[in-house]
């Protein structure tokens, strides 16, 4: 968030005379101005707006704030750069690009979420598609940035491999890093629950709850903070309105507890552009047939790389395994993690491949060495 003295608003009333502030001070405090008092006001402001961005050589905005009277007045900036590019729709990008000179820069990434377009008149009509992507479309070849510094490489493999080429390379800071000792994950930050719970529509009506999964939220999180996690550290994502009211429910229930109640509960589209050491995520769905729009490629490539530290995924399985790509990523913990044996209070955790291991060792050594070990492992499972 921005630092209050550094926006226009701030500066605004930095410069305003005593009078004009008092006016200010009183329209803000709900206070009827006459009409001389309100075109004074106005007048003023606008003044002292063209006066501050006319001093400045970098101007941060939004791109429709970019079409009003405030940054019109500077116009043909020499340098453009609009940042989360894929987000914006087509029409958006070209309002701050009517006011630039010289060059424009496209900051995104089209493989992540697309800008929301409500209107299906809109969309069938392409409306709905980023500058990024007709310039794209159009054959025009992008500079692409290969290195991430946000997160362990373990953690980016999955999005590396599905979306990426597996060009991705990893260059992170790991002393900015969270490193637990003795949690019940692999040496690689990921873990994933098999919670076989249902799922039920909210009161609303509209959208999805799945309490089981809420509820095994609040024990990973509680896992956490007994690790020496704090709450600012820790995302809970969640695609469906109602399971997100309902985690925020349970954690405001948490009565003297406050770091429950400060966790930060999100939205998948909501984290776009955003990150956090350690991210919990409920799917939500459990029906064996179908994902909902837990399946849109670009909606799971945000969740599965906003987390730092280490990752925990709550989901049923089988209906997981409905889709292509939650199925590949089940695989892709299959093919590059070896599990360790994991308890947890409810029994019903992951499958842990210590099986892989025995198969590979048959043959290496006498049979009846390969079977207790094979005997051995089959008793840590968890059914």
């Amino acid at each position: 968030m921005a630092n209050n003295e550094t926006t226009l608003h701030y500066r605004i009333k930095e410069k305003m005379e005593t009078e004009i502030l008092t006016l200010w001070n009183r329209e803000k405090s709900g206070s009827i101005l006459n009409k001389e008092e309100k075109q004074l006001l106005k007048k003023e402001i606008a003044r002292i707006e063209r006066q501050i961005t006319a001093s400045f050589k970098v101007i941060v905005t939004t791109c429709i704030t970019a079409g009003t009277k405030k940054v019109k007045n500077r116009r043909n900036f020499p340098l453009l750069i609009i940042n989360e590019c894929g987000q914006a729709i087509e029409c958006e990008a070209l309002v701050p690009i009517m006011n630039s000179r010289d060059r424009v820069i496209l900051v995104g990434d089209d493989k992540q979420l697309r800008s929301v377009v409500t209107s299906r008149i809109a969309a069938n009509a392409g409306l709905d598609r980023s500058l990024m992507e007709r310039l794209h479309d159009s054959g025009i070849k992008p500079f692409k940035l290969y290195t991430q510094r946000r997160m362990r490489p373990e953690l980016i493999k999955f999005c590396s491999d599905q979306f990426y080429g597996s060009e991705l390379k990893t260059d992170v800071d790991y002393t900015k890093l969270i490193k637990l000792k003795n949690f019940p994950w692999t040496k690689e930050p990921i873990l994933f629950e098999n919670v076989e719970g249902t799922e039920e529509l909210s009161s609303s009506g509209t959208s999805y709850i799945n309490r089981a999964e809420a509820e095994r939220v609040l024990n990973w999180l509680s896992k956490l903070f007994d690790h020496g996690v704090k709450s600012n550290d820790v995302a809970i994502l969640v695609p469906y309105r109602g399971q997100f009211q309902y985690i925020k429910d349970l954690l405001s229930h948490k009565i003297g507890i406050e770091k429950f109640s400060e966790t930060n509960v999100v939205s998948f589209d909501s984290m776009q552009g955003s990150e956090s050491q350690f991210v919990i995520i409920s799917l939500v769905r459990a029906n064996s047939k179908t994902m909902g729009f837990n399946k849109d490629e670009r909606r799971i490539n945000v969740a599965l790389s906003r987390a730092k530290s280490g990752l925990i995924l709550l989901g049923h399985k089988k209906t997981m395994l409905t889709d292509r790509l939650w199925t590949a990523w089940i695989e892709h913990l299959r093919n590059y993690w070896m599990f360790q044996v994991t308890r947890i209070q409810s029994d019903k955790l992951i499958v842990y491949p210590l099986l892989f291991l025995t198969i590979a060792l048959v043959g290496h050594f006498p049979p009846i060495h390969s079977v207790i070990f094979f005997l051995f492992s089959f008793s840590f499972f968890v059914f």
